[in-house]
């Protein structure tokens, strides 16, 4: 390989790295919230991490790999209400719609289509749509995004995560991480999601073209 090529391909793993260690941190985020909730304990955990959420997610150059992951399935995690029955803080809510109405979001690809319908995120969403809880300006973000996918999404939705395409990310380089680092407990679990975004897929859902172009995408991150 020439050195262009292998500067290339390093970046490019990089950004894979990067891209799931991203959402290793909200799912973790989620999780903490939810356990936070059941003691009685203000759920903050999606709060401070909700700049890196609005900051990742809203990289145009990134945002077709974090579909591809299955950030469709996280984003209704983070829109899902509390165990207590309470909705997500209201930041929280606001920027996750605004930030999928911005997704580049191809409905004439099945594969899209099929992602969409499986995460659940339609359903979390037309939720907000009626709820009373909901503030007006939200309601409407969340009903514009209906009605252009409202063909797409049936009554009935699977409430199971999608497959994600199997990781280049090599779950011993994340331990070691964690072990050079001194990762109390909370980063404990954040390295376990790691390995779990190694999981062999079931069904191939889209390939994962990384090529030249991701040349320079790390500072997106």
């Amino acid at each position: 390989m020439t050195k262009k090529k292998v500067k290339n391909a390093k970046s490019a793993g990089e950004i894979t790295f990067n891209i799931e260690h991203v959402m290793a941190n909200l799912e973790v985020a989620a999780e903490d919230d939810a356990e936070l909730n059941r003691q009685g304990k203000p759920a903050i955990s999606k709060l401070k991490k909700l700049s890196l959420l609005t900051d990742a997610l809203s990289k145009k150059p990134l945002q077709r790999e974090f579909l591809d992951r299955g950030v469709f399935a996280l984003l209704k995690t983070w829109l899902d209400p509390l165990p207590d029955g309470s909705l997500p803080n209201i930041n929280i809510r606001s920027a996750i719609l605004t930030v999928v109405n911005d997704f580049p979001i191809d409905l004439e690809d099945s594969d899209r289509r099929k992602q969409l319908k499986k995460s659940g995120l339609g359903k979390a969403i037309g939720f907000l749509a009626k709820s009373n809880e909901e503030t007006a300006a939200n309601r409407k973000l969340a009903k514009g995004l209906l009605d252009k996918w409202r063909a797409l999404i049936p009554e009935a939705i699977s409430m199971n995560f999608i497959v994600r395409p199997v990781s280049k990310v090599d779950p011993v380089e994340v331990r070691a991480r964690a072990k050079h680092l001194g990762l109390d407990q909370h980063h404990k679990k954040l390295t376990k999601k790691l390995e779990q975004l190694r999981a062999p897929k079931q069904k191939q859902l889209q390939a994962i073209k990384l090529s030249a172009t991701g040349h320079g995408m790390m500072k997106y991150i």
